[in-house]
Formats: structure tokens, C-alpha cells, sequence
């Protein structure tokens, strides 16, 4: 599929370095939405921001759509676990303050 030519237009690699990662997303989904670039770059690049996060369950949603496989890679599944193990452990000892 050939770049829009509207995507001349985009500014978002701009001003992306200057937002947070997490703002970043809806400019991302706007673009796929309006198809202004393949679908699969842009997955790929809600993926690269996805790997500097925690939002784990997101990124398996993401990595599913990007490879057709509705199983996440085991790392993935690990990062899940680890969050969900981080997040008791916090409120635990946050609780006993």
C-alpha cells in the first residue's frame, strides 16, 4: 500500500520526541484510522512505544493484531505476570502504612 499522499502534511514525527509516550497513542490510532500510512508500520510503532511502558496487556493486544496470532510471546505473558506481582507487592506494603 503506497503512503497517502496527506501524510506529507503529518507532523506527528515532529512533535512525537517532545510528547509523552502515552500521548502519543491517540495521534497513532488517528493515523491508522485515516490510513495515512500501512497499517503494519504503524503497529510496529505502537509496539516500539508499547516496549517502554507497562501497559503489557495493551501491548499483547497490539502484538496479536500485528502477527494474526491471537497467542502473545511467552516475554509478554512474563511481563503480565510481573506486573500483576509488582502491584500486590505495592499494595500490600502500602496498606500496612
Amino acid at each position: 500500500m503506497a503512503a497517502n499522499p496527506n501524510a506529507q502534511y503529518d507532523i506527528t514525527n515532529l512533535i512525537g520526541p517532545y510528547l509523552d509516550r502515552h500521548l502519543v497513542f491517540p495521534l497513532l490510532e488517528f493515523l491508522q484510522v485515516k490510513g495515512l500510512y500501512p497499517e503494519n508500520e504503524l503497529l510496529d510503532g505502537k509496539l516500539d512505544l508499547l516496549s517502554k511502558t507497562n501497559m503489557v496487556d495493551f501491548a499483547m493486544e497490539i502484538w496479536s493484531k500485528r502477527h494474526d496470532n491471537p497467542t502473545p510471546p511467552q516475554g509478554l505473558c512474563y511481563f503480565v505476570l510481573l506486573g500483576f506481582t509488582l502491584h500486590h507487592y505495592v499494595h500490600e506494603n502500602i496498606s500496612l502504612l
